[in-house]
């Protein structure tokens, strides 16, 4: 049984054609490009094809390990990764809002948002009609939206280090590498403005 369907995908050649250019439809249309389904037939793209075909199979209820790692290394790029981004400090199973729905928004646009705490930071965003991106969100966001530049907090996912400082994530990037790190309050209050961009969610997305 298992040669006969061998035989009979190989001999229509063009249902792969017509299968990858459905897949490469669908990654457009959620914001992708070409290079996330070339990055398919790369090493960290292994990862990303055997959950499809458990999906195919109906096995998605197959459960893996999925670390931090793994995921900055399905992003493709040169993540130097914050030590305290981990599997026991910040979730990896947050649902994840439409890529359409996440943006980002600039303090230097808004007045009221500079130099203020983070509680009332967090306030003013939900009165603009937002809320706070997670993680998972800052890393899709990362993935298919982020040109690189300026520093992009994710308010909606802190950890409390044992000293009991708060912690969220950001993206930063310099010449050499994109970066995944942790700033306390203290610290992005202290970035420059034209640093001081805030990743939120609509909340018709919610």
């Amino acid at each position: 049984m298992g040669k006969k369907n061998d035989s009979t995908i190989v001999a229509g050649a063009g249902f792969i054609g017509d299968l990858i250019l459905k897949l490469r439809t669908d990654i457009i249309d959620l914001g992708g490009s070409d290079e996330h389904l070339f990055a398919l037939n790369k090493g960290a793209g292994r990862s990303t094809i055997r959950k499809m075909a458990k999906l195919v199979i109906g096995a998605a209820e197959v459960k893996e390990t999925v670390t931090f790692a793994q995921v900055a290394a399905d992003l493709a790029f040169r993540y130097i990764v914050d030590p305290d981004i981990n599997e026991r400090n910040f979730s990896l199973s947050d649902p994840v809002a439409d890529i359409s729905d996440i943006v980002v928004l600039n303090i230097r646009d808004h007045d009221d948002l500079r130099y203020t705490s983070t509680a009332d930071l967090r306030r003013i965003i939900d009165q603009n009609g937002y809320r706070s991106a997670t993680l998972v969100e800052l890393l899709a966001y990362a993935r298919i939206k982020w040109n690189g530049e300026g520093h992009i907090f994710a308010l909606g996912s802190s950890w409390v280090d044992p000293c009991g400082h708060c912690h969220v994530p950001y993206l930063w990037s310099n010449h050499c590498c994109r970066q995944l790190k942790l700033s306390s309050e203290q610290r992005w209050k202290c970035f420059d403005d034209s640093f001081g961009r805030f990743l939120v969610v609509r909340k018709s997305g919610v």
